[in-house]
């Protein structure tokens, strides 16, 4: 009989980011807040949540001097950047007072890797849980809509077997126009 293999790992191995981060309004104000020391400490943080359980993480002095020592910042930078992750919704508010680093999105994501991997019997710890979590959560930052890409004036090339160009003869690259000038 052939037995099929269970994953049972508890955290995860990479996570997903969605290419648009860095339109939203709550990660562009962090920047401007905290500069890139302030997007450091987000990612390194929700890369810890995602590494060690998956769905949350314990957030005390530890876990702040730890951060800190990796980054090269001050405990204090570490501390402001987390508060204003709560205060703004990118961490859930209520767990943090609590000392728990996690969000609705961070949850979701977390259970739907773990479906992918095919993982049984993934359950979130009751002191990770969000309290009244809905069945559908408000958008987060790293869950953006896809939205439909602008295409009122775009060429249509579709049952054609021309090639077309990126670039306008007039408009062309500069460094395939310098390429070319040269040989």
């Amino acid at each position: 009989t052939k037995r099929e293999m269970v994953n049972t790992k508890i955290g995860l191995s990479y996570f997903a980011v969605d290419t648009d981060i860095f339109q939203d309004r709550k990660i562009k104000q962090l920047k401007r807040n905290f500069g890139c020391p302030g997007i450091a400490i987000l990612f390194y943080l929700l890369a810890e949540v995602y590494r060690d359980k998956g769905c949350g993480l314990e957030w005390d002095e530890n876990t702040a001097l730890d951060v800190a020592d990796y980054l090269g910042v001050k405990e204090t930078l570490v501390d402001e950047v987390v508060k204003y992750c709560g205060a703004v919704g990118l961490f859930d508010a209520t767990l943090l007072s609590g000392g728990i680093i996690t969000s609705a999105a961070i949850q979701r994501r977390y259970l739907e890797m773990c479906a992918r991997a095919k993982r049984a019997n993934v359950i979130i710890p009751e002191k990770y849980k969000l309290p009244n979590l809905p069945e559908k959560t408000a958008i987060l930052p790293e869950e953006m809509p896809i939205l439909p890409e602008k295409t009122e004036n775009a060429p249509n090339y579709s049952g054609s077997n021309q090639a077309y160009h990126f670039f306008p003869k007039k408009h062309q690259h500069p460094m395939r126009r310098r390429r070319f000038a040269r040989a």
